[in-house]
């Protein structure tokens, strides 16, 4: 028995979990989804460095890094971030055009499913290389969370298939005032009723 967390630590964890709100469904998902991997070593205070530069660091390929110096470069091209911000307060129809036929939207969904397959570090390049012209711009064709798609993958073969059809190819592109330009819960109404 110890008294510390029995009258301290247990009545201080009891109030703090009827505090706070419950996880949705989609945070939970997110959770799930991953582990701590090589973060939980350091947390030790005694990390496997060894662990970690047996890595092997990442590379992009040929096919990521054609994307990157293609329609990523002419993206940027585009894009006038004073204009974006303070004359249009939204980015260019044109930039928007070229965004959805280049699937900027898909860039992480698999091949199979109507989006290009990249590998998470090109998409991370991808987001820093239009960070670099504007914040906007990569705000605007940030892709729904991975837990969309593992819904979408959950919801079944047809409607999975359909839905991250979807996402990949943006049937769903429409202006919310003051929110995001794309509709992901609309996505899988029509995903499912199509199905």
């Amino acid at each position: 028995m110890s008294f510390r967390r029995d009258f301290i630590s247990k009545p201080i964890f009891s109030f703090a979990r009827g505090a706070m709100p419950a996880m949705s469904d989609t945070e939970r998902e997110a959770l799930e989804a991953g582990d701590v991997w090589w973060d939980a070593d350091l947390f030790t205070g005694n990390p496997d460095w060894s662990k970690l530069l047996a890595v092997a660091p990442a590379v992009l390929t040929e096919e990521e890094k054609a994307f990157l110096n293609g329609p990523v470069d002419e993206l940027c091209a585009m894009l006038d971030d004073w204009k974006i911000n303070w004359e249009w307060r939204d980015l260019p129809p044109e930039a928007w055009a070229f965004i959805k036929r280049h699937k900027f939207f898909g860039m992480i969904i698999p091949k199979e499913f109507g989006g290009l397959g990249f590998s998470p570090y090109a998409h991370s390049e991808v987001v820093r290389k239009l960070s670099s012209r504007s914040l906007t711009a990569v705000l605007s064709r940030r892709e729904p969370g991975d837990a969309e798609h593992v819904r979408a993958l959950r919801r079944g073969p047809r409607a999975g298939r359909r839905g991250l059809h979807l996402l990949a190819r943006v049937h769903v592109l429409r202006r919310v005032p003051g929110g995001p330009r794309r509709d992901v819960p609309e996505l899988w109404r029509r995903a499912a009723a199509k199905t």
